[in-house]
């Protein structure tokens, strides 16, 4: 019984310790300093890796730091099964716009057909590809 209790002790005193994800969030704010703020800790779908989103002026990044918050890993997850990149879609995610929150109120509309599909275009007058961009959207059914 104690050879049990004994082998208990030493295994947990071997073992890393373990992050949460407070611990992680206070860790990444410290190496980050003003440089971003951190909108979530959460586990990724990798095993063992916790997901930080940090915003920063360029928008979202992801980071992904490993369960005792050694190690930072700056890139993209892919799914060896699948193929799926589970980083781009998680940006994709990260950077969408609810349609409801675009300004309507100042927008000019057309509708082609139905209507059923709806595309928001944000354009400057004075620009070039902009108004080459119009030119090919008016050719569109």
């Amino acid at each position: 019984m104690k050879r049990a209790i004994a082998t208990v002790i030493a295994l947990a005193l071997a073992a890393p310790a373990v992050a949460d994800e407070a611990a992680v969030r206070r860790m990444m704010q410290s190496k980050l300093g003003a440089e971003g703020r951190i909108e979530s800790v959460h586990r990724a779908p990798a095993s063992g890796f916790f997901e930080v989103v940090v915003r920063g002026a360029q928008g979202p990044r992801i980071l992904y730091v490993d369960e005792a918050a050694l190690f930072i890993v700056a890139g993209e997850i892919i799914d060896a099964k699948t193929g799926q990149n589970l980083t781009e879609e998680r940006m994709r995610r990260l950077n969408a716009v609810d349609w409801n929150s675009l300004p309507f109120e100042w927008a000019v509309t057309t509708t082609r057909g139905g209507g059923r599909r709806k595309i928001a275009v944000f354009s400057d007058p004075n620009c070039p590809y902009c108004k080459r961009f119009e030119k090919d959207l008016a050719k569109l059914d």
